[in-house]
């Protein structure tokens, strides 16, 4: 899933589900607010979408969002957008930020 592709105020998020065995792209609901950084397929099929200061489930099978309550990092000095996110084996999820990991519950 590729989401909100742009990083400029002035453009709408949006939201895009890729198929690779079709090579094709097909237009989903927009998130919430614009999310500009890594995001990850749970275990139980929601995609996890994260930055600095927000985050956000995307459901493909209802096509909604829900807000995923992710801790406001931007006060941590040296806090940044999120590197990378990786999903552990108990489910929480890996988030590398800048110069500190933080472990978020989904």
């Amino acid at each position: 899933m590729a989401l909100c592709g742009s990083v400029y105020e002035e453009d709408d998020p949006f939201a895009a589900l890729y198929d690779p065995e079709l090579d094709t792209w097909t237009a989903r609901p927009a998130p919430p607010r614009r999310l500009t950084s890594p995001a990850v397929v749970l275990a139980d099929g929601r995609v996890l979408v994260v930055d600095a200061s927000a985050g956000a489930f995307f459901d493909s099978a209802s096509g909604t969002w829900d807000d995923a309550a992710i801790p406001d990092v931007r006060t941590v000095p040296g806090q940044y957008n999120p590197d990378a996110l990786t999903v552990l084996e108990d489910g929480r999820v890996l988030l590398s930020m800048g110069l500190s990991t933080f472990v978020f519950t989904p």
